[in-house]
């Protein structure tokens, strides 16, 4: 994979998460619905400033919901979904926890209280890192003695190597999670990085990821807002195309010939149900339909939860 382009800025996408997050906080003060108060650490400065103003945010966040319809109904699911799988990692007490990809999670510091005894790993290109690193400078946030940040390119670099560097152990239990990566990746990179999990996750260990159904607006469909989503990221985000996908009725087989058992699926109804609804049972609103959660234990492995 030589002929590979590494990537050489932080990521567009990151950013734009960390912006749907600092929203959600601004929108709901805190769980279940705007959890993420560090969000707004990694935004550009103007950003930093113009989101100190409710009626600027709430502004942005229309505007966002009228051109990408449920993308950010979405991404609040997202965060809540591994939120509470990274709690239930925690209460566990799983060794180690990696995060394939992580961006600028803050889960390491906003669940800082819950962690008894767990390593945790996180691992992205090395320009988010950096950028990462700098920003929680400027916050004046430290990192945790039980945090490592490991850079490394998923399409060229061993993730064993890697974490072996870092200081992850191989004998040890470990839990992956796997948030807003899977599309990105061509089908190898996908594929070494599920064979990685299986064979390292160990018992005790699991995989939570989520992917998506469709790479483009003609594979989407009518699905749900995915038309304008893909729309916006050809335009926008033109070297974060996605690249992976899988369909519906064959994810599962896909997972089971991988090696995974006990496989949890969840499609946008049934995630807009687990993760949107009010006390009074309404609901935020549906999200993008061609995104899915998936939960899964490699064969020899048992569930966290």
């Amino acid at each position: 994979m030589s002929d590979l382009k590494v990537q050489e800025s932080p990521s567009k996408t990151a950013v734009f998460a960390a912006v749907h997050r600092t929203l959600a906080h601004g929108a709901h003060g805190g769980p279940p619905f705007g959890p993420d108060r560090l969000a707004s650490v990694f935004l550009p400065a103007p950003l930093r400033f113009l989101f100190r103003f409710a009626f600027l945010r709430n502004r942005v966040r229309r505007k966002i919901e009228r051109l990408v319809p449920g993308l950010h109904a979405y991404m609040i699911a997202r965060t809540a979904f591994f939120d509470r799988w990274f709690a239930d990692a925690l209460a566990a007490q799983v060794p180690q926890i990696v995060l394939l990809g992580a961006g600028y999670d803050t889960r390491a510091f906003r669940l800082a209280r819950q962690n008894r005894c767990s390593r945790i790993f996180e691992l992205d290109i090395a320009p988010t890192q950096q950028r990462k690193r700098a920003c929680l400078k400027r916050a004046m946030i430290d990192l945790p003695d039980w945090l490592t940040l490991a850079p490394i390119d998923f399409e060229r670099d061993s993730l064993s190597g890697v974490l072996a560097a870092a200081g992850w152990d191989g004998g040890q239990a470990t839990a992956f999670l796997w948030e807003g990566v899977s599309y990105y990746l061509d089908p190898a990179a996908v594929d070494a990085t599920l064979a990685f999990v299986r064979d390292h996750a160990g018992p005790g260990g699991a995989l939570a990821f989520d992917f998506s159904v469709a790479r483009s607006r003609a594979e989407a469909g009518d699905a749900y807002g995915s038309a304008a989503f893909f729309t916006v990221l050809e335009r926008d985000h033109p070297g974060e195309a996605f690249r992976f996908s899988l369909d519906d009725e064959q994810a599962g087989e896909f997972l089971a010939r991988r090696g995974f058992s006990h496989v949890r699926l969840m499609n946008p109804a049934e995630i807009e149900a687990a993760f949107l609804s009010r006390e009074d049972g309404s609901s935020l609103g549906p999200v993008c339909g061609h995104f899915r959660f998936a939960e899964a234990t490699p064969d020899q492995a048992s569930p966290v939860r």
